[in-house]
């Protein structure tokens, strides 16, 4: 029953709870704990955590901007040539826009399966479509794509 899936949760060994989240978002959070505690400090244990909390597929990027300058990219703009990241920093890019309480959540994920030695370095997603009609308020709830 819904009222005893936090017992279940913590049965499970369950990093991150929402109480707020759905109720499919909490079993399946559930459902995955058992396989991203077993990858727990991997790549992939991140995205599944990620997915399983309902932000669907993230791009976790290790070593940005260790490309060589060897004519084998493209200048699209897809390539930053900007200094790169230390190596023990990463990226990750949603798929949806985020609220501001959300990246939240995502960075208390991040702390509890990602390597205790790697730091995020950046969290992005796509611009919310936001309607510049006087009804959306300057007060620190809306976010353009970085958080």
């Amino acid at each position: 029953p819904p009222d005893q899936l936090p017992h279940l949760a913590a049965a499970f060994g369950v990093d991150t709870w929402g109480e707020t989240w759905p109720e499919g978002t909490r079993r399946a959070v559930i459902r995955a704990a058992v396989e991203v505690h077993r990858r727990k400090g991997t790549r992939g244990a991140v995205e599944d955590a990620l997915r399983a909390a309902g932000y669907n597929e993230a791009v976790v990027v290790e070593r940005f901007g260790w490309e060589f300058h060897d004519g084998a990219f493209a200048y699209d703009g897809t390539i930053s040539y900007a200094a790169p990241d230390h190596w023990a920093e990463y990226r990750v890019y949603l798929t949806r826009p985020i609220t501001i309480a959300q990246a939240d959540q995502v960075r208390e994920i991040l702390k509890a399966v990602a390597p205790a030695r790697c730091h995020l370095k950046g969290l992005f997603y796509p611009q919310a479509l936001n309607l510049y009609d006087n009804r959306v308020i300057h007060d620190g709830a809306y976010t353009y794509g970085v958080a």
